[in-house]
């Protein structure tokens, strides 16, 4: 209370919160209405009809302007329909869940979706966008038929997706590298995914394909190493597995192009050596520890003075001015 306008007030905070999830509830609760009760399909009726002119169709029969082109009208709306609804409805019940976490009248109630019906969703959602179908797999991450389904998608129809790096986990798996499975063939072509999903694949389980580590490697080069530097742990644990030394020589060439990713390497170096007459349980090997600081040390030794003196410097007219005007 003493703290005035700082003060925290969590009553507040939560009923806000409440009010919320009940709006976004009841919004999605009413496009759910709409969408069941066949007032979309009567639009999109009358919007065909109002699209023709003289006898001709400007839309095709089988075409519809978001999903494209699809083999049966009749039939792929209806499943599109059908997993929109599904993917609706189990937003509403998230969002009353947060609402009213208490509340005893919840989802139990509705019918269990069974194993076929979570295929079908996934092969309608692939078939939209390949995208969807992930996403899909992200929001029920427990479903093995829905992943069992999109793996084979996947799988399948690797040749149509390399530009969507979400499909990496589908087919880049330790099963995939014990058996070194020709699907790790397409990995020189796949699109760069996130820092945080290449760095998933330096660790043991992956026993440092060559594949698998070409690809890392490629990602970690098309970031700017001051990105990479958040990640410095992760990659000085990885020199434990780098058995073909390519983490090693990334590190070196990030460290000549960047003086604070050289600073940071050597800092986190530095806190992995250790004599060689202690124990070195859990350290990074420690031959390649001083053979990556020497390196880096010789090759900034000149440019180390200087960015010393620059940060120093800085530092010493910001207290000059800041006395000045005390």
């Amino acid at each position: 209370a003493s703290l005035g306008w700082f003060s925290y007030e969590p009553e507040w905070y939560d009923t806000n919160n409440i009010n919320f999830a009940q709006s976004e509830a009841q919004s999605v609760s009413l496009f759910v209405h709409y969408l069941s009760s066949g007032r979309l399909d009567s639009l999109q009726s009358d919007s065909k009809g109002r699209a023709t002119e003289n006898g001709n169709s400007l839309v095709g029969a089988n075409d519809h302007p978001v999903w494209g082109q699809m083999d049966n009208y009749i039939v792929g709306r209806e499943k599109r329909k059908q997993l929109l609804l599904m993917l609706c409805q189990h937003e509403v019940d998230r969002l009353e869940v947060w609402a009213q976490p208490l509340s005893k009248e919840g989802t139990s109630s509705r019918p269990k979706i069974s194993p076929d019906k979570w295929i079908e969703y996934a092969r309608t959602a692939f078939s939209v966008d390949p995208r969807i179908a992930f996403s899909l797999a992200s929001r029920f991450p427990t479903n093995t038929h829905l992943k069992a389904e999109i793996t084979q998608l996947v799988q399948s129809h690797i040749l149509d997706i390399r530009c969507i790096p979400e499909a990496l986990p589908y087919f880049v798996t330790p099963k995939a590298v014990d058996e070194n499975s020709v699907l790790l063939q397409q990995l020189p072509h796949w699109a760069a995914c996130s820092i945080t999903q290449a760095l998933e694949f330096l660790t043991p389980v992956y026993k440092g394909h060559p594949r698998v580590m070409a690809y890392v490697l490629r990602v970690l080069e098309s970031y700017p190493p001051e990105r990479v530097t958040f990640f410095m742990p992760q990659l000085v644990q990885a020199l434990r597995y780098d058995k073909g030394r390519l983490v090693e020589g990334y590190l070196l060439r990030a460290a000549q192009r960047s003086d604070l990713f050289s600073h940071i390497l050597i800092w986190h170096l530095q806190g992995e050596t250790c004599d060689l007459g202690k124990d070195a349980s859990g350290k990074v090997c420690v031959f390649s520890v001083l053979f990556l600081l020497e390196t880096c040390l010789i090759d900034l030794e000149s440019r180390t003075a200087h960015w010393f003196l620059k940060v120093t410097g800085f530092w010493a007219r910001g207290l000059t001015a800041y006395l000045m005007g005390l």
